[in-house]
């Protein structure tokens, strides 16, 4: 038994190797376009870098034993640090966007589900989330959980999420929005609740855009 155990261990080590030395090469493309799409989120000095290192002594898992580090710099003249330690909720947004949309055709996902991935945007860096939504949106169906009127206008398709409360109970109920609804939605994200003719008119030219 001792025997086999060995043989084992060699075998897991052998494709541990495998593993490492094949994400060893493929590292530096995803560096290299994921900062390419976080440069056209309107962080032009963003950059980032994984660091893997091959741990043979650690117990093997389904992905080996490689420990990886995400290392981020958002501006010239700081250090790279550990992304989730550095990165505010809008730049850990951006970071989480560019890589599933460099990922989407390469892990052949039918469906890609964004909630609320653009936490921390806003004005022209909110419309160029939503146009990179729209580039994959062309090969995958992506569902978008959104507050802001440039992602949401630029869906094909609307549904609004809303609670009741029954009985002193409450319940969540989802409704399929009709071209005029969607419209009006659109316009309450720019004016609140009752929008005026200005926010339908943007809402209008963010939809037709």
């Amino acid at each position: 038994m001792q025997n086999e155990l060995t043989l084992a261990k060699e075998k897991l080590n052998k494709i541990s190797l495998s593993l490492f030395e094949a994400r060893s090469k493929v590292i530096p493309v995803i560096e290299k376009k994921s900062q390419k799409i976080l440069h056209e989120l309107a962080m032009p000095d963003a950059i980032l870098k994984i660091e893997l290192n091959y741990n043979k002594d650690v117990d093997f898992g389904a992905a080996g034993c490689d420990e990886m580090i995400w290392k981020f710099q958002a501006n010239k003249g700081h250090d790279l640090k550990e992304l989730d330690k550095i990165a505010s909720g809008g730049e850990m947004s951006r970071v989480m966007l560019a890589l599933k949309a460099m990922l989407a055709d390469v892990m052949q996902l039918p469906t890609m589900v964004f909630d609320e991935i653009d936490t921390g945007v806003s004005g022209n860096v909110a419309i160029k989330v939503g146009t990179i939504m729209q580039t994959v949106a062309q090969s995958h169906q992506v569902i978008t959980i959104t507050h802001l009127p440039q992602i949401a206008a630029k869906g094909t398709t609307h549904y609004y999420v809303y609670k009741d409360a029954i009985n002193n109970k409450t319940f969540t109920s989802i409704k399929k929005l009709d071209p005029n609804e969607r419209l009006m939605e659109v316009a309450k994200m720019i004016g609140g609740n009752t929008p005026s003719d200005a926010a339908l008119t943007s809402a209008r030219e963010l939809m037709n855009g």
